[in-house]
């Protein structure tokens, strides 16, 4: 069965319910995290943990209800994300930093494989720091729910 809202590690985010990094200007400057994928240079991270549809679906009344989510448990986790926000806007914003870099290397005359090779280095690298900032959150935020909560997430998947 599919999440409610198209949510999946296929679309244009997904991710343990929430959008995995990986691409796009970063969304969660306006309440959301990053995309998954959506046409960027960066393309869409295949890997990483799941939990329910994308951006804060926790705040969603009707997925929150099927959930049985308290406002307790989404007041906690408004507060795992504000916690994390920084850190993935930093995160965002150098796996941008590199990829401009790159991108920027790849339009010059005639690149050096080896300056070409320690940008990519330098993008997988930011990405890869972006991912785990972005699977800590993901991890913190499913403590705040119940194996219960947890199971009908997988449900949706």
């Amino acid at each position: 069965m599919g999440m409610p809202g198209g949510g999946g590690m296929g679309g244009a985010r997904g991710g343990m319910g929430m959008p995995m990094p990986g691409g796009g200007v970063p969304s969660f400057s306006r309440g959301g995290p990053p995309p998954l994928s959506g046409g960027t240079s960066t393309g869409s991270m295949r890997g990483g943990l799941q939990l329910g549809q994308p951006g804060r679906w926790w705040d969603d009344k009707k997925y929150a209800k099927s959930l049985g989510l308290n406002s307790d448990q989404q007041k906690r986790m408004d507060s795992v994300f504000g916690q994390n926000r920084d850190v993935l806007l930093s995160r965002q914003d150098a796996l941008q930093h590199a990829e401009g870099r790159l991108d920027a290397l790849t339009h010059t005359n005639k690149p050096s494989e080896s300056a070409l090779f320690a940008e990519i280095d330098h993008v997988t690298q930011a990405r890869a720091d972006l991912e785990k900032a972005y699977t800590h959150m993901l991890l913190q935020l499913r403590d705040e729910m119940t194996q219960d909560q947890i199971g009908k997430l997988e449900d949706y998947r």
